[in-house]
């Protein structure tokens, strides 16, 4: 083992990137420390890798810590716009089945290490949060494969709560994600759903108590636009895979048990309805 002492807290994103170029084994793998594992979490995990060269990069199934019979998260579902949350939350294990899936989660993944590095790997400008979203948005733009391995088991020790500086992160590192990855015509076709969601999102976050954080990540995003223009270059000179291919991956709404709020159920149906009506003008 060795070990890679900081001299200060890098965040989750920048210590993974740290460690994935200090390795010398073709695959990595990366995990949440508030999680277990079983005893072959990670022989099931790499088998798949090993198995299929094609293959990206392959997430285990997380389970629910204090409730190993169910679900944690079995991929990240994720919104047209960026929103993402825990696929198959609460459902029995075993219902769980190996397979493609849209997003990995960074709670307990492996990936093919140079394809990671050639990918950039996590953005170190995120800190935490949303990175996992990202990476698999690029991976997938570069004509990636990403998979569950249903027999490799994490136990995950998963709080949902939203609040203060994950919010602040969450919501800026999700507009990052969605204006370095997209073709700017698709960010044009997906504006108007978009300003309405940050509007909706902002009346949430003043009656939650953390609208301060949310203009902050607005004005972090603004500081950022030159670093932004330099990653899409360098997002695009790798990408394969058109918008058009790429959004059978997303989903128009937003369908999390855990977020319960009237707001966001009646944005759920509007965005789910906007996204239907513009998703085959694209055609780029």
């Amino acid at each position: 083992m060795r070990l890679l002492v900081q001299p200060r807290n890098l965040g989750f994103a920048a210590a993974c990137n740290l460690a994935a170029r200090a390795a010398t084994s073709e695959a990595v793998a990366f995990v949440n420390n508030d999680a277990r594992f079983d005893r072959q979490w990670l022989q099931n995990l790499m088998a798949p890798l090993e198995a299929d060269p094609a293959l990206s990069a392959v997430q285990s199934l997380i389970l629910l810590y204090a409730e190993p019979e169910l679900i944690n998260t079995s991929a990240t579902a994720l919104n047209f716009l960026g929103v993402g949350w825990c696929n198959d939350y609460r459902r029995p294990l075993a219902e769980a089945r190996s397979g493609e899936i849209p997003v990995l989660s960074g709670a307990a993944f492996a990936i093919r290490r140079q394809l990671y590095l050639d990918a950039g790997g996590f953005d170190d400008d995120y800190f935490m949060y949303h990175e996992d979203v990202d990476l698999s948005w690029r991976l997938r733009l570069m004509g990636g494969s990403l998979r569950l391995a249903a027999s490799s088991l994490v136990f995950h020790k998963y709080q949902f709560g939203r609040a203060g500086q994950k919010n602040y992160l969450l919501e800026r590192n999700r507009l990052m994600t969605l204006l370095k990855n997209y073709r700017l015509p698709t960010l044009v076709l997906v504006a108007p759903a978009l300003l309405a969601m940050e509007l909706g999102v902002c009346l949430l976050a003043l009656r939650q108590g953390w609208l301060g954080g949310k203009l902050r990540g607005y004005g972090d995003v603004l500081r950022s636009l030159p670093a932004l223009r330099q990653k899409r270059r360098a997002v695009h000179r790798l990408r394969q895979l058109s918008d058009r291919a790429l959004t059978r991956f997303w989903v128009g709404s937003i369908d999390f048990e855990e977020i319960k709020s009237p707001l966001v159920s009646v944005g759920s149906v509007t965005l789910h309805a906007y996204w239907r009506a513009v998703r085959p003008l694209l055609r780029w």
